[in-house]
C-alpha cells in the first residue's frame, strides 16, 4: 500500500503496522509536481517489490466533503 499524504506522523503508524508492504510518499495534492513525484516513487516501488497495484483511493481532504460527481 502506497500512502500519498502530507501527514508523515499518521502515515508512519500504518507503515509500522504493515512494514513489509506499505510505503509513505509525502505528497501535496495541490501541487502537480508533488503528485508526479509520488506517482513516480510508487511506480518504482511497485517494480522493486513486485507488489501489484490494487486500486486508488482519493481522499485528499482539501475542501469540504462533497461528491465527486453529483447526479
Amino acid at each position: 500500500m502506497a500512502i500519498l499524504d502530507m501527514n508523515e506522523e499518521l502515515a508512519g503508524e500504518l507503515v509500522k503496522e504493515y512494514p513489509k508492504n506499505t510505503k509513505f510518499f509525502e505528497t501535496n495534492v495541490l501541487e502537480t509536481e508533488s503528485i508526479q513525484k509520488a506517482i513516480d516513487g510508487t511506480s518504482a516501488w511497485i517494480k522493486e517489490t513486485g507488489y501489484p497495484l490494487g486500486g486508488v483511493v482519493a481522499a485528499a481532504g482539501v475542501s469540504t466533503p462533497a461528491k465527486i460527481i453529483d447526479r
